[in-house]
């Protein structure tokens, strides 16, 4: 009977042990195929039972390693494209940096030694600012660019008429020059948006609308409940062409002065803003409609 006992205990011993190790014996093989990163690495759930519960515990916490190294691998990849852009925008606003100055390091020359043409100085110097007024433009919008991350939205309300003011007066000797018509039909003056932002861009749209609007031509800023459009008299564009003018030193006429980054930061404000707007060509030129609210 003792020996009986003791076979039927040692054999009731062996066969529970396997069965405890078995699940063990698993748990064991799989951890070790998500060691290896594995993502089809899933311990089986065949019950409720305590040790499956410990299963789905582990599979749980390999779920979320393998969400957070997908979720680090996307920043990482977004990190290194922006900086990437970044090398590249820098690249090219050295590029364009450089046309000006050596547009105006070739007319002071030829001013110096009073060659040609340049013997008229008043004409050449109106040049010269204009380069220097481009120069100037394109390293407020590299500054604003490089720094916007660190930019505060700090939202109040802004009367339109005193930033259209501001705005306007800064652009009265080309106004002059073109002769250009400036109507202002302003509905709607109390803006309650980022000062900062809102300048710029209305600053860059009422550049670009002065630019390309035609001698004795008009540029019509006007405003009501929902919208701020801004309309000029001039070339129309075409659909090819009112796409690229949003991409970064874009340009859509050479002859044209400019730094080819206005709508591209337009652009890039209000779509961080989450405003619409559109561009497109209407009976006498372009127009550019902000949707506020």
């Amino acid at each position: 009977t003792l020996l009986i006992s003791i076979a039927m205990t040692i054999i009731i011993s062996y066969v529970y042990t396997k069965i405890i190790l078995k699940p063990i014996k698993e748990i064991e093989l799989v951890i070790n195929d998500m060691k290896k990163m594995d993502r089809n690495a899933y311990l089986k759930i065949d019950s409720n039972d305590e040790v499956d519960k410990m299963k789905e515990t582990i599979n749980s916490l390999y779920k979320t390693l393998l969400d957070t190294i997908d979720d680090l691998d996307t920043k990482n990849k977004e990190i290194i494209g922006l900086e990437k852009k970044k090398v590249e925008f820098l690249r090219n606003a050295s590029h364009e940096l450089k046309t000006p100055l050596a547009s105006m390091k070739i007319i002071l020359e030829n001013m110096k030694y009073n060659i040609g043409g340049y013997k008229d100085r008043d004409k050449y110097l109106d040049l010269l600012i204009q380069n220097v007024d481009i120069s100037n433009q394109m390293i407020k919008d590299i500054i604003y660019i490089s720094s916007k991350s660190e930019i505060k939205d700090n939202k109040e309300n802004n009367n339109l008429n005193y930033i259209l003011d501001e705005i306007i007066d800064s652009h009265k000797v080309e106004i002059k020059n073109k002769n250009l018509k400036i109507i202002r039909k302003i509905n709607k003056s109390n803006i309650y948006f980022d000062k900062k932002r809102l300048v710029i861009i209305l600053q860059n749209l009422i550049s670009n609308a002065i630019k390309y609007t035609d001698t004795n031509g008009k540029v019509i800023i006007f405003s009501d409940e929902k919208c701020i459009y801004i309309k000029n008299k001039g070339r129309k564009l075409d659909d090819s062409e009112i796409e690229k003018s949003f991409n970064l030193f874009e340009k859509i006429d050479e002859k044209t002065p400019g730094t080819g980054l206005g709508l591209y930061i337009v652009k890039n404000i209000l779509d961080e803003e989450n405003i619409e707007y559109d561009f497109k060509r209407h009976d006498e030129g372009m127009i550019f409609t902000i949707y506020l609210y």
